[in-house]
């Protein structure tokens, strides 16, 4: 979704490394359509131990205010993040759509 910071973590099963150093190589493919949809603002980083990957920086700050002094944009950007994580959500809003669907016919039977 355009306008929300995302990320990925990766971690390798084995312990990476070798004398005189390693080389990674990182490929990636975008096929999002439209294609002006582009990838912007992107980073790599690789540590030794799992560091953890907490919020973006646009989070972090927008939960750093307190709820009720959020702006407008804070709260849309908030909403919209949470729409695109919670698997909950999502169940509950195609319990929607299919209890908007018409009943079938019974008068025929």
């Amino acid at each position: 979704m355009p306008g929300i910071t995302h990320w990925a973590t990766f971690e390798t099963k084995e312990a990476l490394g070798y004398d005189g150093g390693t080389i990674l190589t990182f490929t990636l493919r975008q096929t999002l359509r439209p294609a002006r949809l582009t990838l912007s603002r992107f980073r790599l980083s690789v540590a030794i131990e799992n560091f953890g990957l907490g919020l973006s920086d646009e989070l972090r700050a927008i939960v750093a205010v307190e709820a009720d002094k959020r702006t407008d944009l804070q709260k849309e950007y908030l909403s919209r993040f949470f729409k695109l994580i919670d698997p909950e959500l999502k169940k509950k809003q195609q319990a929607v759509a299919d209890a908007k669907k018409p009943l079938p016919d019974r008068s025929r039977a």
